[in-house]
Protein backbone atom coordinates (compact mmCIF):
# COMPACT_ATOMS: atom_id res chain seq x y z
CA UNK A 1 0.00 0.00 0.00
CA UNK A 2 2.95 2.38 0.78
CA UNK A 3 4.57 1.72 -2.79
CA UNK A 4 1.09 2.34 -4.20
CA UNK A 5 0.76 5.75 -2.79
CA UNK A 6 4.21 6.29 -3.30
CA UNK A 7 3.48 5.69 -7.12
CA UNK A 8 0.09 7.78 -7.60
CA UNK A 9 2.48 11.04 -6.04
CA UNK A 10 4.65 10.53 -8.88
CA UNK A 11 2.54 10.25 -10.72
CA UNK A 12 0.91 13.89 -10.37
CA UNK A 13 4.03 15.50 -9.44
CA UNK A 14 6.64 13.98 -12.44
CA UNK A 15 9.43 16.34 -11.09
CA UNK A 16 9.44 14.53 -8.42
CA UNK A 17 11.58 11.61 -9.31
CA UNK A 18 14.87 12.43 -7.29
CA UNK A 19 11.97 12.63 -4.29
CA UNK A 20 10.45 9.28 -5.03
CA UNK A 21 13.83 7.10 -5.21
CA UNK A 22 14.86 8.73 -2.02
CA UNK A 23 11.63 7.05 -0.63
CA UNK A 24 12.19 3.64 -2.18
CA UNK A 25 15.59 3.67 -0.69
CA UNK A 26 14.09 4.21 2.97
CA UNK A 27 11.39 1.91 2.41
CA UNK A 28 13.70 -0.57 1.17
CA UNK A 29 15.86 -0.06 4.25
CA UNK A 30 13.38 -0.25 6.28
CA UNK A 31 12.16 -3.64 5.08
CA UNK A 32 15.67 -5.24 5.17
CA UNK A 33 15.93 -3.95 8.73
CA UNK A 34 12.40 -5.55 9.77
CA UNK A 35 13.68 -8.45 8.10
CA UNK A 36 16.41 -8.53 10.19
CA UNK A 37 15.40 -7.68 13.78
CA UNK A 38 12.38 -10.84 12.44
CA UNK A 39 14.92 -13.50 11.78
CA UNK A 40 16.93 -12.31 14.92
CA UNK A 41 13.99 -12.90 17.18
CA UNK A 42 13.19 -16.27 15.70
CA UNK A 43 16.45 -17.10 16.25
CA UNK A 44 16.76 -15.84 19.83
CA UNK A 45 13.25 -18.06 20.93
CA UNK A 46 14.28 -20.84 18.76
CA UNK A 47 17.78 -20.87 20.86
CA UNK A 48 15.70 -20.29 24.13
CA UNK A 49 13.55 -23.38 23.54
CA UNK A 50 16.37 -25.79 22.70
CA UNK A 51 18.11 -24.23 25.81
CA UNK A 52 15.40 -24.98 27.87
CA UNK A 53 14.96 -28.43 26.17
CA UNK A 54 18.77 -29.66 26.79
CA UNK A 55 18.65 -28.34 30.43
CA UNK A 56 15.54 -30.53 30.92
CA UNK A 57 16.48 -33.56 29.54
CA UNK A 58 19.85 -33.61 31.05
CA UNK A 59 18.65 -32.49 34.23
CA UNK A 60 16.34 -35.58 33.76
CA UNK A 61 19.59 -38.18 33.21
CA UNK A 62 20.97 -36.53 36.37
CA UNK A 63 17.94 -37.78 38.34
CA UNK A 64 17.19 -40.52 36.55
CA UNK A 65 20.72 -42.35 35.43
CA UNK A 66 19.16 -45.66 34.73
CA UNK A 67 15.73 -46.49 33.82
CA UNK A 68 13.49 -48.90 35.59
CA UNK A 69 10.15 -49.97 33.84
CA UNK A 70 8.70 -52.48 36.37
CA UNK A 71 9.47 -53.12 40.39
CA UNK A 72 8.69 -56.15 41.99
CA UNK A 73 8.84 -55.74 45.50
CA UNK A 74 10.20 -58.90 46.81
CA UNK A 75 7.80 -60.80 49.98
CA UNK A 76 8.81 -60.33 53.22
CA UNK A 77 9.47 -63.80 54.79
CA UNK A 78 10.66 -65.09 58.43
CA UNK A 79 14.69 -64.80 56.89
CA UNK A 80 13.76 -61.21 56.38
CA UNK A 81 12.94 -60.78 59.93
CA UNK A 82 15.39 -62.32 61.08
CA UNK A 83 17.71 -60.16 58.58
CA UNK A 84 15.89 -56.82 59.88
CA UNK A 85 16.99 -57.73 63.08
CA UNK A 86 20.36 -58.40 62.27
CA UNK A 87 20.89 -54.87 60.65
CA UNK A 88 19.53 -53.54 63.58
CA UNK A 89 22.00 -55.48 65.45
CA UNK A 90 25.15 -53.89 62.99
CA UNK A 91 23.65 -50.71 63.40
CA UNK A 92 23.62 -51.13 67.24
CA UNK A 93 27.56 -52.37 66.65
CA UNK A 94 28.74 -49.09 64.73
CA UNK A 95 28.62 -51.49 61.25
CA UNK A 96 29.35 -48.74 58.04
CA UNK A 97 26.16 -48.07 57.01
CA UNK A 98 26.41 -48.66 53.15
CA UNK A 99 25.80 -52.47 54.10
CA UNK A 100 22.35 -51.41 55.48
CA UNK A 101 22.21 -49.51 52.54
CA UNK A 102 22.73 -52.28 50.13
CA UNK A 103 20.23 -54.68 51.85
CA UNK A 104 17.21 -52.01 51.73
CA UNK A 105 17.87 -51.31 47.80
CA UNK A 106 18.02 -55.85 47.53
CA UNK A 107 14.53 -55.31 48.44
CA UNK A 108 13.74 -54.52 45.12
CA UNK A 109 14.10 -56.12 41.81
CA UNK A 110 13.92 -54.83 38.48
CA UNK A 111 11.62 -56.74 36.48
CA UNK A 112 12.57 -56.35 32.95
CA UNK A 113 13.97 -58.70 31.96
CA UNK A 114 11.10 -60.98 33.31
CA UNK A 115 8.86 -59.31 31.09
CA UNK A 116 10.68 -59.80 27.80
CA UNK A 117 11.43 -55.56 27.32
CA UNK A 118 14.66 -55.87 25.36
CA UNK A 119 17.80 -54.90 27.26
CA UNK A 120 18.18 -51.25 25.21
CA UNK A 121 15.01 -49.84 26.11
CA UNK A 122 16.65 -50.39 29.62
CA UNK A 123 19.04 -47.36 28.64
CA UNK A 124 18.04 -43.48 29.39
CA UNK A 125 16.49 -42.40 25.78
CA UNK A 126 19.71 -39.57 25.61
CA UNK A 127 21.91 -42.16 25.23
CA UNK A 128 21.18 -41.95 21.21
CA UNK A 129 21.67 -38.16 21.15
CA UNK A 130 24.81 -37.35 19.85
CA UNK A 131 25.88 -34.50 22.25
CA UNK A 132 29.14 -33.90 20.41
CA UNK A 133 27.78 -33.26 17.57
CA UNK A 134 24.89 -30.71 18.57
CA UNK A 135 28.09 -28.67 21.30
CA UNK A 136 29.94 -28.14 17.46
CA UNK A 137 27.23 -26.89 15.93
CA UNK A 138 25.54 -24.52 18.51
CA UNK A 139 29.15 -23.22 18.51
CA UNK A 140 28.85 -22.88 14.64
CA UNK A 141 25.96 -20.89 15.69
CA UNK A 142 27.45 -18.71 18.18
CA UNK A 143 30.58 -17.98 15.92
CA UNK A 144 28.12 -16.98 13.23
CA UNK A 145 25.71 -14.71 14.80
CA UNK A 146 26.01 -11.47 15.45
CA UNK A 147 22.70 -10.66 18.18
CA UNK A 148 23.72 -10.26 21.51
CA UNK A 149 21.23 -12.17 23.38
CA UNK A 150 20.41 -14.58 20.53
CA UNK A 151 24.18 -15.50 20.99
CA UNK A 152 24.10 -15.65 24.97
CA UNK A 153 21.56 -18.86 24.09
CA UNK A 154 23.82 -20.43 22.24
CA UNK A 155 27.15 -20.21 24.71
CA UNK A 156 24.41 -21.08 27.39
CA UNK A 157 23.63 -24.55 25.90
CA UNK A 158 27.51 -24.99 25.17
CA UNK A 159 27.67 -24.40 28.94
CA UNK A 160 24.53 -27.16 29.51
CA UNK A 161 26.27 -29.65 27.25
CA UNK A 162 29.51 -29.55 29.02
CA UNK A 163 28.52 -29.80 32.77
CA UNK A 164 26.97 -32.55 31.97
CA UNK A 165 30.06 -34.38 30.64
CA UNK A 166 33.27 -35.81 33.04
CA UNK A 167 36.24 -33.46 33.13
CA UNK A 168 38.79 -35.83 32.80
CA UNK A 169 37.54 -37.84 29.88
CA UNK A 170 34.84 -36.55 28.07
CA UNK A 171 35.24 -33.08 28.07
CA UNK A 172 38.12 -33.23 26.39
CA UNK A 173 36.71 -34.19 22.99
CA UNK A 174 35.10 -30.53 22.87
CA UNK A 175 37.98 -28.73 24.11
CA UNK A 176 39.32 -28.49 20.66
CA UNK A 177 41.00 -25.51 18.93
CA UNK A 178 37.84 -24.53 17.13
CA UNK A 179 36.29 -24.00 20.77
CA UNK A 180 38.97 -21.82 22.56
CA UNK A 181 38.80 -19.65 19.33
CA UNK A 182 34.84 -19.21 19.59
CA UNK A 183 35.63 -18.21 23.34
CA UNK A 184 38.59 -15.80 22.45
CA UNK A 185 35.94 -14.25 19.82
CA UNK A 186 33.10 -14.30 22.63
CA UNK A 187 34.81 -12.66 25.51
CA UNK A 188 35.98 -9.39 22.73
CA UNK A 189 34.11 -6.20 23.95
CA UNK A 190 31.99 -6.35 20.78
CA UNK A 191 30.55 -9.50 21.70
CA UNK A 192 28.40 -7.60 24.39
CA UNK A 193 28.40 -7.91 28.10
CA UNK A 194 26.04 -11.05 28.66
CA UNK A 195 27.54 -13.14 26.61
CA UNK A 196 30.85 -12.19 27.36
CA UNK A 197 29.26 -13.50 30.73
CA UNK A 198 28.61 -17.05 29.78
CA UNK A 199 32.03 -16.79 27.33
CA UNK A 200 33.70 -16.78 30.55
CA UNK A 201 32.09 -19.29 32.95
CA UNK A 202 32.23 -21.93 29.20
CA UNK A 203 36.10 -21.21 29.63
CA UNK A 204 35.82 -21.86 33.21
CA UNK A 205 34.24 -25.19 32.61
CA UNK A 206 37.01 -26.01 29.90
CA UNK A 207 40.23 -25.51 32.26
CA UNK A 208 38.17 -27.58 34.64
CA UNK A 209 39.63 -30.49 32.57
CA UNK A 210 43.08 -31.11 33.28
CA UNK A 211 44.21 -31.83 30.07
CA UNK A 212 42.71 -28.93 28.39
CA UNK A 213 44.19 -26.90 31.25
CA UNK A 214 47.54 -28.10 30.55
CA UNK A 215 47.32 -27.00 26.90
CA UNK A 216 46.22 -23.72 28.17
CA UNK A 217 49.18 -23.41 30.20
CA UNK A 218 52.00 -24.84 28.00
CA UNK A 219 51.00 -21.37 25.68
CA UNK A 220 53.56 -19.74 28.11
CA UNK A 221 56.11 -21.82 27.94
CA UNK A 222 55.49 -21.71 23.72
CA UNK A 223 56.45 -17.99 24.00
CA UNK A 224 59.23 -18.45 25.93
CA UNK A 225 60.73 -20.77 23.43
CA UNK A 226 60.08 -18.68 20.51
CA UNK A 227 62.96 -20.46 18.37
CA UNK A 228 62.49 -24.04 18.90
CA UNK A 229 61.95 -26.24 15.94
CA UNK A 230 58.35 -26.73 17.12
CA UNK A 231 57.72 -23.23 17.01
CA UNK A 232 55.64 -22.78 14.11
CA UNK A 233 53.41 -25.69 14.45
CA UNK A 234 52.56 -23.91 18.01
CA UNK A 235 51.71 -20.67 16.28
CA UNK A 236 47.82 -20.55 15.94
CA UNK A 237 47.25 -21.69 19.78
CA UNK A 238 49.34 -19.46 21.45
CA UNK A 239 47.55 -16.30 19.06
CA UNK A 240 44.23 -18.07 20.63
CA UNK A 241 45.39 -18.81 24.37
CA UNK A 242 46.66 -14.60 23.93
CA UNK A 243 43.47 -13.54 22.96
CA UNK A 244 41.83 -15.31 25.73
CA UNK A 245 43.65 -13.81 27.92
CA UNK A 246 42.77 -10.49 26.61
CA UNK A 247 39.48 -11.01 26.35
CA UNK A 248 39.45 -12.01 30.28
CA UNK A 249 41.47 -8.53 30.93
CA UNK A 250 39.06 -6.83 29.16
CA UNK A 251 36.48 -8.35 31.58
CA UNK A 252 38.69 -7.11 34.59
CA UNK A 253 38.97 -3.50 33.50
CA UNK A 254 37.29 -0.80 31.35
CA UNK A 255 33.78 -1.60 32.62
CA UNK A 256 31.24 0.32 34.36
CA UNK A 257 30.68 0.05 37.93
CA UNK A 258 27.22 -1.22 37.21
CA UNK A 259 26.02 -4.64 38.96
CA UNK A 260 26.12 -6.53 35.84
CA UNK A 261 29.83 -5.24 34.77
CA UNK A 262 31.12 -6.66 38.64
CA UNK A 263 29.92 -9.74 38.09
CA UNK A 264 31.60 -10.13 35.08
CA UNK A 265 34.49 -8.64 36.68
CA UNK A 266 34.65 -10.98 39.35
CA UNK A 267 33.71 -13.89 37.41
CA UNK A 268 36.71 -13.26 35.63
CA UNK A 269 38.65 -13.04 38.56
CA UNK A 270 37.68 -16.25 39.70
CA UNK A 271 38.74 -17.74 36.74
CA UNK A 272 42.35 -16.22 37.35
CA UNK A 273 42.02 -17.48 40.41
CA UNK A 274 41.50 -21.19 39.46
CA UNK A 275 44.34 -20.75 36.85
CA UNK A 276 47.17 -19.25 39.07
CA UNK A 277 46.28 -21.90 41.77
CA UNK A 278 46.33 -24.87 39.34
CA UNK A 279 50.87 -24.98 39.26
CA UNK A 280 53.59 -23.71 38.00
CA UNK A 281 52.64 -22.90 34.68
CA UNK A 282 49.21 -21.12 35.49
CA UNK A 283 51.08 -18.78 38.45
CA UNK A 284 53.32 -17.94 35.61
CA UNK A 285 50.93 -16.88 33.20
CA UNK A 286 48.98 -14.66 35.96
CA UNK A 287 52.48 -12.77 37.37
CA UNK A 288 54.18 -12.47 34.09
CA UNK A 289 52.27 -12.70 31.14
CA UNK A 290 52.44 -9.73 29.41
CA UNK A 291 48.73 -8.19 28.25
CA UNK A 292 48.32 -5.38 25.74
CA UNK A 293 49.23 -2.73 28.31
CA UNK A 294 52.33 -3.94 29.30
CA UNK A 295 51.06 -5.16 32.64
CA UNK A 296 50.13 -8.39 34.19
CA UNK A 297 47.08 -9.59 35.91
CA UNK A 298 48.30 -8.66 38.97
CA UNK A 299 48.57 -5.00 38.40
CA UNK A 300 45.08 -5.19 36.70
CA UNK A 301 43.71 -6.58 39.81
CA UNK A 302 45.20 -4.41 42.18
CA UNK A 303 43.97 -1.46 39.83
CA UNK A 304 40.15 -3.09 39.93
CA UNK A 305 40.63 -2.51 43.86
CA UNK A 306 42.14 0.81 43.81
CA UNK A 307 39.11 2.04 41.50
CA UNK A 308 36.06 0.23 43.20
CA UNK A 309 37.54 1.66 46.48
CA UNK A 310 37.54 5.28 45.09
CA UNK A 311 34.18 5.10 43.97
CA UNK A 312 32.74 3.41 46.99
CA UNK A 313 34.39 6.61 48.40
CA UNK A 314 32.83 9.33 46.34
CA UNK A 315 29.14 7.48 45.87
CA UNK A 316 26.74 9.59 47.39
CA UNK A 317 24.21 6.86 48.26
CA UNK A 318 24.64 3.29 46.28
CA UNK A 319 21.90 1.03 45.69
CA UNK A 320 22.08 -1.96 48.38
CA UNK A 321 22.58 -4.53 45.06
CA UNK A 322 25.40 -2.27 43.96
CA UNK A 323 27.34 -2.71 47.64
CA UNK A 324 26.87 -6.30 47.90
CA UNK A 325 28.30 -7.16 44.15
CA UNK A 326 31.24 -4.49 45.08
CA UNK A 327 31.71 -6.46 48.63
CA UNK A 328 31.85 -9.91 46.95
CA UNK A 329 34.47 -8.46 44.06
CA UNK A 330 36.79 -6.90 46.77
CA UNK A 331 36.30 -10.19 48.61
CA UNK A 332 36.68 -12.84 45.87
CA UNK A 333 40.24 -10.48 44.88
CA UNK A 334 41.85 -10.10 48.06
CA UNK A 335 41.15 -13.61 48.67
CA UNK A 336 43.27 -14.74 45.53
CA UNK A 337 45.86 -12.26 46.81
CA UNK A 338 46.59 -13.40 50.24
CA UNK A 339 46.22 -17.10 48.44
CA UNK A 340 49.32 -16.61 46.51
CA UNK A 341 50.87 -14.11 48.92
CA UNK A 342 50.73 -16.84 51.77
CA UNK A 343 51.22 -20.07 50.07
CA UNK A 344 54.87 -21.50 49.82
CA UNK A 345 54.62 -22.69 46.60
CA UNK A 346 53.58 -19.22 45.91
CA UNK A 347 54.84 -16.79 47.40
CA UNK A 348 58.23 -16.50 45.91
CA UNK A 349 57.20 -15.68 42.72
CA UNK A 350 54.22 -13.59 44.02
CA UNK A 351 57.02 -11.60 45.74
CA UNK A 352 59.35 -11.15 42.84
CA UNK A 353 56.48 -10.14 40.80
CA UNK A 354 54.75 -7.63 43.51
CA UNK A 355 58.38 -5.85 43.79
CA UNK A 356 60.09 -6.00 40.81
CA UNK A 357 58.15 -2.51 39.94
CA UNK A 358 58.12 0.98 42.00
CA UNK A 359 54.61 1.43 40.55
CA UNK A 360 53.16 -2.00 41.61
CA UNK A 361 54.84 -1.83 44.76
CA UNK A 362 53.54 1.77 45.16
CA UNK A 363 49.74 0.53 44.01
CA UNK A 364 49.90 -2.20 46.35
CA UNK A 365 50.75 -0.24 49.49
CA UNK A 366 47.31 2.10 48.44
CA UNK A 367 45.36 -0.98 48.22
CA UNK A 368 46.02 -2.51 51.26
CA UNK A 369 46.22 0.74 53.29
CA UNK A 370 42.20 2.13 51.51
CA UNK A 371 41.05 -1.12 52.32
CA UNK A 372 42.11 -2.30 55.54
CA UNK A 373 40.12 0.41 57.09
CA UNK A 374 36.24 -0.12 57.79
CA UNK A 375 33.87 2.16 55.51
CA UNK A 376 31.58 3.94 57.10
CA UNK A 377 29.29 4.54 53.89
CA UNK A 378 27.45 0.80 54.05
CA UNK A 379 25.07 2.32 57.30
CA UNK A 380 22.26 1.88 54.27
CA UNK A 381 23.22 -1.96 53.06
CA UNK A 382 22.01 -5.26 54.44
CA UNK A 383 23.44 -6.91 57.33
CA UNK A 384 25.16 -9.50 55.47
CA UNK A 385 26.71 -6.82 52.96
CA UNK A 386 27.79 -4.67 56.10
CA UNK A 387 29.15 -7.63 58.02
CA UNK A 388 31.20 -9.44 54.91
CA UNK A 389 32.73 -5.93 54.80
CA UNK A 390 33.88 -4.84 57.70
CA UNK A 391 34.51 -8.34 58.83
CA UNK A 392 36.03 -9.81 56.22
CA UNK A 393 36.83 -7.43 53.34
CA UNK A 394 39.25 -5.38 56.13
CA UNK A 395 40.46 -8.58 57.48
CA UNK A 396 41.37 -9.70 54.27
CA UNK A 397 43.37 -6.25 53.47
CA UNK A 398 45.18 -6.49 56.71
CA UNK A 399 46.63 -9.61 55.81
CA UNK A 400 47.60 -8.86 52.44
CA UNK A 401 49.01 -5.60 54.21
CA UNK A 402 51.02 -7.61 56.00
CA UNK A 403 52.44 -9.64 53.39
CA UNK A 404 53.45 -6.53 51.58
CA UNK A 405 55.47 -4.73 54.17
CA UNK A 406 56.97 -8.43 54.87
CA UNK A 407 57.88 -8.75 51.24
CA UNK A 408 59.04 -5.17 51.54
CA UNK A 409 61.12 -6.05 54.36
CA UNK A 410 62.92 -8.87 52.70
CA UNK A 411 63.55 -6.73 49.46
CA UNK A 412 65.20 -4.38 51.56
CA UNK A 413 67.87 -6.84 53.79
Amino acid sequence: MYTVCILLESTRYPNCTLCWHSSMVTWFMWMLWWRYCLICAVLKMSLHILHVAVDYLLSIDRRHPKRDNIKVERCHSESDAVHSRDSAARKRSGINDVIEADASISHYTTGCKHVGIPEHENKPLLCHVDWFHLFESIRQIAVRLTEEHARMEAVSIMNVILMTTDAYSDREKLGGTCVFEAVALLLRKEAGLFCRKEAVHLLFLLLNCPNILRTFCSSRVAEDHAESPDQGAKNSSLQVSCGILEGLAGCIVGCEHGVKELILCRSAIIVLAFLASSGKLGLEIFLFHKLSKRTNFLGLILQVLLSEADVDAFESCPAPELCKERTLLLREALILLNRLASQPAYSAAFSQALTSCRDMVSLAIEVANRLSKKSRRLLKSDSITRQMRESEVVDLARVFKKRVFSFLGESHS
